[in-house]
């Protein structure tokens, strides 16, 4: 047995040196934390009879873990870079030639759906009209939480148009099955971001599936971004394979006053917003970047 306990200690800094790799901060007074958190753990499990797994091990000392630092980092490399391509959507409005943009404030709806999809949440349907942002609102928040405190929220994007046509053939990319993955995921807050769910209608049910399944399996909060038209389908889906309780969330389009901001940085647009039929078509961030890289007339008066 180790000799842990006085007169004898000597396998103390052992012990610790062996912690240096995976400890916050990855030198020795981080391995002391993290050692030191293990044995407080090590007193707490035993009267709860606890039943222990390498995941709630993890999330139990995720303060005082390195969370980059994982078991299986080719499959990590493989699901990071589907995470970026899904990520890579734009969360502003830009003029063909790049000279003007507008980034519009949505910090109050993001910070309703994270609300949503807090610790205790099992999953998340974000639905809104074509156009309004839900992509780049849904995935924006989640990153945003996620950089902004990695000790409570940890994301990770996936757009479902972007996968492999089958669960074998995405579980062969990953090398190991999605759910061993996710429960490396440490932080009270750990999400799985399905963007483009709708493609559940055109074939990937399956898949989608797959991936509910596994968030399921590794206690991660699912919020799934689809369009209207498939909202209950992929509610439904969600429900069969999460259980509990599904929440849902209606991406709103651009207030009046983010119409006035986005009028203000591109002009060309007043003759829509002065129009109160026309100016329900500038609510859509990507209908508004596509009359601005159209180039709408700035004396545009619409009939609509």
């Amino acid at each position: 047995m180790p000799r842990l306990e006085t007169p004898d200690e000597a396998d103390w800094a052992t012990v610790t040196n062996s912690l240096v790799p995976v400890a916050r901060g990855g030198d020795l007074l981080g391995a002391t934390q993290l050692r030191d958190r293990l044995v407080a753990l090590a007193d707490e499990y035993p009267p709860k009879a606890a039943t222990l797994s390498l995941g709630m091990l993890r999330r139990d000392a995720h303060t005082a873990i390195d969370s980059a630092k994982r078991r299986h980092q080719q499959g990590w490399q493989a699901l990071g870079h589907l995470h970026a391509r899904a990520a890579a959507v734009r969360g502003h409005i830009a003029a063909e030639d790049g000279s003007r943009t507008s980034q519009l404030d949505r910090s109050q709806a993001a910070a309703e759906l994270m609300a949503l999809a807090g610790p205790s949440a099992t999953a998340v349907v974000a639905f809104g009209d074509s156009g309004v942002g839900k992509s780049a609102l849904v995935v924006g928040a989640s990153a945003d939480a996620a950089g902004r405190d990695p000790d409570a929220t940890q994301a990770v994007c996936v757009n479902l148009r972007q996968l492999p046509a089958t669960s074998l053939e995405l579980e062969g990319h990953l090398g190991v099955p999605l759910a061993v993955l996710l429960e490396e995921l440490s932080a009270p807050q750990r999400l799985l971001v399905i963007d483009g769910a709708d493609a559940v209608s055109e074939g990937a049910e399956t898949v989608f599936r797959y991936l509910a399944a596994a968030a399921r399996q590794a206690d991660v909060t699912v919020i799934a971004v689809t369009a209207n038209d498939a909202r209950q389908l992929v509610r439904d889906i969600v429900a069969d394979c999460c259980g509990g309780d599904v929440a849902e969330y209606l991406v709103p389009p651009l207030t009046d006053a983010e119409v006035d901001e986005t009028i203000a940085v591109f002009g060309e647009l007043a003759g829509l917003g002065a129009n109160s039929r026309s100016r329900e078509l500038l609510r859509r961030p990507v209908v508004v970047e596509l009359l601005v890289r159209g180039g709408v007339s700035a004396d545009f008066r619409s009939g609509i």
